[in-house]
């Protein structure tokens, strides 16, 4: 029975003292039964199923045990076997390779987390003029669309403030993907100047949508290590057989460690997640099978050497027989089997997913996307232009044309709403649609003006009906009071009755307050010419107007001062304030 003595080696071997043969596995160990079954139907009936077996030893015996003089345990070794010159000068002997590979660094670097992922693909700069852009457009378009936009700002106040309120929140939601309300822009300018912050807006939301997309897509983590160079004066873990062929890179503080069974491998990994050494430099083949199997793992940086794995033979062997398992690997390798082998046990598919250190803490930055707002700025030119082209013809050519279009009749209908009638005695269509557009925004702001003017008016309106209410009861009170005084009559003025009448503030309402006086004093002169308590001019009123003459007119008495205390009922005030 012929002996292959492998020793334990992740993706490679996987083997045990304990395991039955069948559960032998991994890529050299499949790759020998496909090359033993080969050999067996060329005739060499030692390698047929069930005359050879595998055993799992240290990795050192392999070396020695091929390179005594004999007898030997081993017929073949394998399992992560490099083809050195020392082993070949020493009497081992090696068929062609099995696989080529090298060293790489293994560095433990787990995933970070971050609360402010969201706004890491723009950089700082482009935020900054994601957000100013709305503040500017809002402004540009409003001295773009206005008729007289410094004046109107200067001194109508309320109306400027309402349009930019309106084009800045309109600017806002175009920016977030909201509907805060429209720009209602009516001049050409001003609607080139927001086409092109649309266009801006549009491309900066995809750009934000992709790369934020893409950084989701895969795990973030740190990457202080990226090649040999950044462990030069770090301490690293390196395999001891390996350690000699490796000094000539610069590493000063190298720390051999064993490497022959399972339990080798797991404290290789849990001394480098401790932080007993800042990087394992190892063959790449477990390298790569340790980081897809855990995701704080990262194979990092490039081959450090170039090293090949074949089957070794004891020096006793002879080179015509070691030829016949290179021409039955070299036809495996030609049929695609080792490529499909390492795949399937070497190079497999990670559980961790997408990693990219480089694109998880990818930014764009104002560089990147500056063209944008010089788009943007181009736009606004150009809608200026044009408005200013648009003001010269208005001003110097239209004059000229003038006499083709009768002039605009405006009138505003008793509801207060305003209506422009024009009646085109041919030709000139253009010019009509220019001094249309002006117009219209002209009655916006006249509409604003109104809506400013109704509003006043409910509230005077208000302030009216309550002060009629008011003077309907003091009038009634101050009858009551002159019924009650006995035979004496009225005076020939109602004045000295004002004093009686709640406190008021003349300064707020004085034109209410006027008006009060007024209907105070009409209220008093109405008093039937036969009555007791009529006044001589009162009478001589009503025997004017008995004898078909008109009344004489009666002065209107001016408002008087309050004197303090002097109100009829002291607890009865008309206006809380």
């Amino acid at each position: 029975v012929r002996t292959v003595c492998t020793s334990f080696y992740s993706g490679i071997v996987s083997c045990g003292e304990d395991m039955a043969q069948a559960e032998y596995t991994g890529y050299e160990v499949e790759l020998f039964r496909r090359v033993a079954a080969m050999l067996a139907q060329e005739g060499y009936t030692e390698w047929e199923e069930g005359r050879f077996e595998f055993k799992c030893v240290d990795y050192d015996f392999i070396f020695t045990d091929l390179q005594s003089a004999g007898p030997h345990v081993c017929d073949v070794g394998m399992g992560g076997v490099e083809d050195l010159v020392e082993a070949r000068q020493a009497g081992m002997r090696y068929s062609v390779p099995t696989y080529k590979g090298g060293d790489l660094l293994l560095i433990y670097a787990p995933a970070k987390t971050n609360l402010w992922t969201w706004a890491n693909p723009f950089s700082i700069g482009v935020w900054l003029a994601f957000f100013a852009s709305s503040f500017v457009i809002a402004i540009v378009v409003y001295f773009m669309d206005m008729p007289s936009p410094l004046s109107t700002l200067l001194l109508r106040t309320s109306t400027a403030g309402k349009k930019l309120k309106t084009l800045q929140w309109a600017s806002i939601g175009l920016l977030l993907q909201a509907n805060f309300g429209d720009f209602n822009v009516y001049t050409i300018g001003a609607r080139v100047a927001v086409i092109a912050y649309a266009l801006v807006v549009l491309i900066l939301v995809a750009t934000y949508i992709a790369v934020f997309s893409a950084q989701l897509t895969v795990s973030s983590f740190d990457l202080n290590i990226k090649g040999v160079g950044d462990v030069a004066n770090k301490p690293v873990g390196v395999f001891e057989a390996s350690q000699e062929q490796l000094s000539r890179y610069g590493l000063r503080q190298m720390i051999p460690l064993p490497w022959n069974t399972r339990e080798d491998e797991e404290d290789m990994i849990r001394r480098l997640k401790k932080g007993d050494y800042a990087a394992l430099l190892i063959d790449a083949p477990f390298a790569m099978f340790s980081a897809s199997r855990d995701c704080s793992l990262h194979a990092v940086g490039s081959y450090v050497r170039s090293v090949s794995f074949a089957y070794a033979f004891p020096n006793d062997t002879t080179f015509e027989y070691i030829e016949t398992f290179d021409k039955v690997l070299s036809a495996l390798a030609r049929d695609g089997v080792e490529e499909e082998l390492w795949n399937q046990y070497v190079a497999v598919e990670s559980i961790c997913g997408a990693q990219s250190d480089d694109l998880a803490d990818a930014q764009i930055t104002i560089q990147q996307l500056g063209g944008l707002w010089i788009l943007m700025a181009a736009g606004i030119g150009l809608g200026f232009i044009l408005n200013l082209g648009l003001w010269v013809y208005r001003k110097y050519a239209a004059p000229l044309t003038a006499s083709c279009v009768t002039p605009i009749k405006r009138r505003i209908s008793r509801g207060g709403s305003m209506m422009l009638d024009m009646v085109p005695e041919g030709g000139m269509m253009s010019e009509e649609g220019e001094v249309l557009q002006m117009l219209r925004t002209r009655v916006a702001l006249m509409d604003d003006r109104m809506e400013e003017v109704a509003s006043t008016c409910k509230q005077a309106c208000s302030r009216l009906e309550r002060l009629e209410s008011v003077l309907t009861m003091q009038c009634a009170m101050l009858q009551e009071m002159s019924q009650g005084l006995g035979s004496g009559p009225l005076t020939s003025s109602p004045s000295h009755l004002l004093p009686f009448l709640p406190p008021l503030k003349p300064s707020a309402i004085q034109g209410e307050l006027s008006a009060a006086q007024v209907c105070l004093s009409m209220r008093m002169m109405r008093v039937a010419p036969d009555s007791a308590h009529s006044s001589p001019a009162t009478s001589r009123v009503h025997s004017r107007a008995q004898e078909g003459g008109s009344p004489m007119p009666m002065p209107i008495p001016m408002p008087m001062p309050m004197p303090e205390g002097a109100a009829l009922n002291p607890s009865f005030n008309m206006r809380p304030d």
